[in-house]
């Protein structure tokens, strides 16, 4: 997904949205990113950082 974000200008930045679903089939949002550009190593990266959560 791709967002107008403002910093130092206006600009479209990447963003990450991770949503998971509880066995209730309640959405809880696991991971948000911004930044970089959306490719397999982004999300490569994302993933990884997601890991310690998974049980």
């Amino acid at each position: 997904m791709y967002l107008k974000l403002r910093r130092d200008d206006v600009a479209n930045e990447v963003v990450y949205l991770v949503i998971g679903v509880t066995e209730d089939g309640y959405r809880e949002i696991l991971g948000f990113y911004v930044g970089g550009q959306e490719s397999s190593l982004g999300w490569k990266e994302i993933l990884r950082d997601l890991t310690p959560l998974v049980v």
